[in-house]
């Protein structure tokens, strides 16, 4: 059994995924969906293209539904910093920080299982950088959902013992 060390473990923990979940969300949105628009030479341009802005060559899509692993890592590194900054709100920022780590984490999983099933199949329209950046976002999400229930548990029990009463082994 892993004993989870009280006090500012899950602060920095909840920081830590929060800033974690957040670049991932950054990277997924801000390198190029395709590879060959990173290397590919540009194309010559017409006239027309070049008034309008338009461009010949490979065209870097970026999906906005890139970018929730960061509003999810952008609200646990919120509830991170108000636990740190104010310990008589630690206990309700830190059950807030799990709710939204949990969402993350039941979001992620509900549309990276069947991503990923797609993707196994073969199925051409599969998108395997989607499915990369949904299983690293419900792997951060569960990590972090496990390791606060367990820090819950483990203060519960503390604080029993620490009470004199039996401590509660549910």
């Amino acid at each position: 059994v892993i004993e989870i060390p009280r006090g500012p473990f899950m602060k920095t923990v909840t920081i830590t995924t929060g800033i974690v979940l957040v670049a991932i969300g950054a990277v997924g949105y801000l390198l190029p969906s395709d590879a060959s628009s990173v290397s590919a030479p540009p194309a010559a341009e017409s006239a027309t293209q070049l008034e309008t802005g338009e461009s010949a060559g490979p065209a870097t899509k970026r999906s906005l539904t890139a970018l929730i692993p960061a509003a999810v890592g952008a609200l646990l590194l919120i509830c991170g910093l108000v636990a740190a900054a104010k310990p008589t709100a630690a206990k309700h920022a830190m059950h807030v920080a799990v709710l939204f780590g949990l969402l993350g984490a039941i979001a992620a999983t509900g549309r990276g299982v069947p991503s990923l099933i797609k993707l196994a199949s073969g199925d051409p329209e599969a998108n395997s950088r989607a499915v990369l950046f949904l299983v690293l976002m419900a792997i951060a999400c569960w990590t972090f959902v496990v390791l606060a229930i367990r820090s819950f548990i483990q203060a519960r029990r503390q604080r029993g013992a620490e009470a004199g009463g039996p401590s509660e082994n549910r």
